[in-house]
């Protein structure tokens, strides 16, 4: 073996090890060492630190240190120090392997609320929606009192951002007439004024609904829309999606609309459209517009793609239907890229550390968090009964010597401080992984499709050209096959 090659395995060996160490080993020593913390140490610090312990046997402490320092040698401390490192893996890797799913949904959720806030309120400032949320209310409001004009230019300006939201959708041969159609209209093609802006976001809506059934059929702005199923059903569909946010009286409102077949009116039309605009800027941003379709590696990551103009990479997502979605197609460039070329997969592996570890830290925050609660518990109960049988039965044995002043409250304060901090860190652990675990695994899906693209497609490993035909001619046919589903 060369000195390149071994300096590589060595590399490699190294590189493993520590990912194995930030995966599986850190979670474990954390968890372990929150749990000695809010449990251990509290139990301790309330036995040896008791004032009856003190009084009945004032040599109490100093035999308790002679026990230890007799019988507890040095090779004692290494044998607890090794198994501590083997408990933390042991643990470690359960919470490593754990599936993420449920909290890559609830990363889903916050980052979906929070681009309802930032990007989707902005654009909805003509409208008359009322909003329950607090924060997303805030906003709508002083964007409403910084707006000066809310009439046709901000309809326009939405129509255009709906009208290039769904335009990643159309069909290729359809694209050109579908925009120059919708700008014509926006520039003054036709002078009807708001009801003709009101007009062409009511058949924007029409088309997402066709879009929504994978109706691939295109119709021109300007056509009577020919309904899919029944137009009713357009509001149907969406009328829940955007609940959570809007008031309930507000919806109360928009129902009886419904119901009462005033499909047209154009308050229950804005509404619809900031439903269907939400829907598909989410499928655009973050790959998935639901909770129930934020599964790895997401159903619309070709729109994900799309809206970053990623084009090159388009072509290696195969798993945009929902019969073809699965890991498993994800998996396969893996390996591919595996066998083709250890440094980049090295960088995949080290992504996946880095989410599973993010992943695995919630868990261990949650678990001590729950720990720290019951441990605060048991010292208030303590704490609780403790002062009743002072007050009520001080001639007691086990109360006649105590006397609460203000240094025993004090180391009580103290103990019970413990689990306080290690609540309050637990709690920050769960927000901050909640905020970027989403997008750290958009990421992780991106990283493995441009190194794919780059050793089989551009070649920079400078594999046999036979090889990357029997790969290219492979993916083109299973990009086939995807598009037929």
């Amino acid at each position: 073996m060369s000195d390149i090659e071994y300096a590589k395995t060595s590399v490699k060996v190294i590189n493993d090890f520590l990912i194995d160490i930030i995966g599986s080993v850190v979670p474990g020593i954390i968890f372990l060492f929150c749990v000695i913390a809010s449990v251990g140490i509290p139990a301790v610090m309330l036995y040896f630190g008791y004032p009856v312990v003190q009084e009945t046997d004032p040599e109490y402490a100093t035999k308790i240190e002679l026990l230890i320092s007799n019988n507890f040698q040095g090779w004692f401390w290494l044998v607890i120090f090794f198994t501590f490192i083997i408990l933390a893996y042991a643990i470690g890797n359960i919470f490593y392997r754990r599936d993420i799913k449920d909290m890559d949904k609830d990363s889903f959720k916050y980052v979906r609320t929070k681009h309802f806030i930032e990007s989707v309120i902005p654009s909805l400032v003509f409208s008359d929606i009322r909003f329950k949320n607090w924060k997303v209310r805030r906003k709508f409001c002083s964007l409403k009192k910084q707006k000066k004009q809310l009439g046709e230019d901000s309809k326009r300006h939405f129509i255009k951002q709906y009208a290039d939201l769904l335009y990643d959708y159309i069909d290729q041969n359809e694209k050109k007439a579908f925009r120059d159609e919708t700008l014509s209209l926006l520039n003054g093609g036709c002078s009807a004024g708001s009801r003709t802006l009101d007009k062409i976001i009511e058949k924007l809506n029409h088309k997402a609904y066709c879009i929504y059934l994978g109706d691939t059929r295109d119709l021109a702005v300007t056509d009577a829309p020919e309904p899919c199923e029944t137009t009713e059903k357009q509001y149907d569909v969406n009328s829940d999606f955007l609940r959570e946010y809007v008031s309930a009286k507000y919806y109360e409102k928009l129902s009886l609309l419904l119901k009462e077949g005033n499909t047209s009116d154009p308050e229950l039309t804005f509404f619809n459209a900031a439903g269907w605009f939400f829907r598909f800027s989410l499928r655009s941003e973050f790959a998935c517009d639901t909770e129930d379709y934020c599964q790895f590696p997401y159903l619309y990551y070709d729109k994900y793609l799309c809206r970053r103009e990623a084009f090159h990479l388009m072509k290696h997502v195969k798993w945009n239907t929902e019969n073809a979605r699965s890991k498993n197609a994800l998996n396969k460039l893996k390996m591919r890229i595996q066998l083709a070329s250890k440094d980049e997969y090295s960088i995949l592996v080290k992504n996946e550390a880095h989410i599973r570890m993010a992943s695995s830290s919630r868990v261990v925050a949650y678990w001590t968090r729950t720990i720290a609660y019951y441990s605060l518990a048991v010292l208030l109960i303590v704490a609780l009964l403790t002062y009743i049988g002072y007050r009520k039965y001080p001639e007691s044995p086990f109360f006649h010597n105590l006397t609460l002043d203000f240094a025993v409250l004090l180391r009580m304060g103290s103990i019970m401080l413990i689990p306080v901090c290690i609540i309050l860190l637990s709690n920050y652990i769960w927000q901050s992984v909640k905020k970027f675990l989403h997008y750290q695994r958009l990421r992780e899906i991106f990283f493995v499709l441009q190194a794919y693209n780059e050793i089989f497609y551009t070649n920079i490993r400078g594999l046999p050209e036979d090889l990357i035909y029997r790969i290219h001619k492979e993916d083109r046919q299973s990009y086939k096959e995807s598009a037929g589903r």
